[in-house]
C-alpha cells in the first residue's frame, strides 16, 4: 500500500489483481482482458504492479494506472528468449518510474532480475518530500521549511518562484497540496 491506496488479490474463481482505497466499495478488478488471472504486488504514485497470466503466453509482468483497461504489458518489452515475468516493485526517483521484477530467459535457462525505467509524470510541488504521495507529511515539511526550518534538499519556501518566500507561496502551496497533483 502506498497510504491511500492498497493492492492485492480477490478471488474471483481465480485470482484477479485488485485495488482499493480503504474500503471495500472502492474495490477495482484490475484482471486485464485476455488474462485469465492476475496477481497485483506493489502500488505507488497511482500505478500499481504485478503478473497477469495471459492466455496461451504465460505469465507477464504488469502495470497499471487504477483500471483494467490501463493495463501495460510489460512482456512486450523484454529481449527475446524470456518466456515469463512478474513487476514487484514500482517506485520514482529522478523524473523516471522504475518497475523492478524478474524474469525467465529460456536462452539462459535463469531467472533473471529485470528493472524497467521509463519517463515520470512531471514532478508534484506539492509532493514536497518527493515520495510520490501527496500527504500530511508534506504539509508538515513545507510549514517548517515556510517558517525558516530545514527544507528538504533542492525544496524552498519560494513555492510560486516569484524570489521570495510569502502569503502567497503558503496560499500556492495549499492550493497543490488540496489538488493533491
Amino acid at each position: 500500500m502506498d497510504g491511500r491506496q492498497q493492492v492485492g488479490v480477490a478471488y474471483l474463481g481465480r485470482e484477479h489483481a485488485s485495488l482499493w482505497s480503504g474500503t471495500a466499495a472502492s474495490w477495482v478488478d484490475l484482471n486485464p482482458n485476455g488474462a485469465t488471472t492476475s496477481e497485483a504486488w506493489d502500488v505507488r504514485g497511482g500505478q500499481q504492479v504485478g503478473r497477469a497470466l495471459v492466455t496461451g503466453l504465460g505469465w507477464h509482468a504488469s502495470v497499471w494506472s487504477g483500471s483494467a483497461s490501463s493495463w501495460l504489458d510489460l512482456h512486450a518489452f523484454l529481449p527475446a528468449g524470456f518466456v515469463e515475468s512478474q513487476a514487484r516493485a514500482i517506485w520514482s526517483y529522478g523524473g523516471f518510474v522504475y518497475v523492478g521484477g524478474s524474469g525467465v530467459n529460456s536462452l539462459t535457462g535463469r531467472t533473471e532480475a529485470l528493472l524497467w525505467k521509463r519517463p515520470g509524470p512531471p514532478p508534484c510541488g506539492a509532493d514536497f518530500d518527493d515520495d510520490s504521495v501527496v500527504d500530511f507529511f508534506d504539509y508538515d515539511a513545507f510549514v517548517v521549511c515556510f517558517e525558516g526550518g530545514q527544507c528538504p534538499p533542492g525544496k524552498t519556501a519560494d513555492f510560486d518562484g516569484d524570489g521570495s518566500a510569502d502569503f502567497f507561496d503558503y496560499d500556492a502551496f495549499v492550493v497543490a497540496f488540496e489538488a493533491g497533483c
